[in-house]
């Protein structure tokens, strides 16, 4: 038994904003995952071109079960860093974790060789050089992505700051429902009133999750440059805790 609400207390974690710390778990993920997949399947590859049956079944069953659980947390993984840095624009994006993966699979096909041989003789195929590049330049893209989310979130700020509150509505919640999965990433149209009684509508992607869903007739709060209501980079919309989504207070 517990005083505490199950329920309010996963809307309470699911409304948190993730928190650099909160990527430790998915990075783990997506750098053992990918390494291990990369080196499981090199080193199936490496098996079958040397047409040598040495490898007795039972070796065989476990590189297939490895490469099995390494892929699927390689996708675990992945899934989770997009899920956690999509709700803050702070954290780094999908190139960062891309990056990661292609990075880590790099070295797992550099180390091919049955231990301890691999540390003296390491295999440099024409994938691991494919696999770097390919991680440098989602390095890059995502540093610059990475720029461009806190310089929107600075904008942000500055606006919430400097800015006219005024009240929005939800015209368009983006989705039907949910099917599979509990998480949808959509496009949200929200509606307001600029200080000359002008009726604007901006549009923004969300992700949604199910249990706390937007829905269409949803109160927002919108900021917006008064001298400028048309800037759509200058405005900044948020949603409400759950008790001032219908009463407009």
């Amino acid at each position: 038994m517990s005083i505490i609400d199950p329920d309010a207390a996963a809307r309470a974690r699911a409304a948190r904003t993730p928190q650099a710390r909160d990527l430790r778990p998915p990075a783990i993920l997506l750098l053992l995952g990918s390494f291990v997949t990369a080196y499981s399947i090199t080193a199936f590859a490496t098996v079958l071109d040397s047409e040598s049956d040495d490898t007795d079944a039972g070796q065989w069953i476990i590189r297939i079960a490895a490469l099995t659980v390494a892929a699927g947390a390689t996708i675990i993984g992945l899934n989770s860093w997009v899920a956690r840095s999509v709700r803050n624009p702070r954290l780094p994006g999908f190139g960062t974790a891309v990056a990661l993966m292609c990075a880590s699979a790099a070295s797992g096909t550099m180390v091919v060789a049955p231990a301890p041989a691999w540390f003296q003789e390491p295999r440099m195929l024409a994938g691991t050089w494919w696999l770097a590049g390919i991680a440098v330049a989602f390095g890059i893209l995502s540093m610059v992505s990475w720029g461009a989310r806190a310089a929107g979130r600075h904008r942000e700020e500055e606006i919430m700051t400097t800015g006219r509150l005024t009240t929005g509505v939800v015209t368009n919640q983006g989705y039907e429902r949910f099917h599979e999965s509990n998480r949808i990433l959509t496009s949200v149209t929200y509606a307001f009133e600029d200080l000359n009684g002008t009726r604007r509508f901006i549009r923004r992607p969300a992700m949604i999750t199910a249990d706390d869903p937007v829905v269409t007739g949803e109160l927002v709060d919108v900021w917006f440059d008064p001298a400028r209501p048309d800037h759509l980079k200058s405005i900044t919309v948020r949603r409400r805790p759950a008790e001032r989504r219908r009463d407009g207070h």
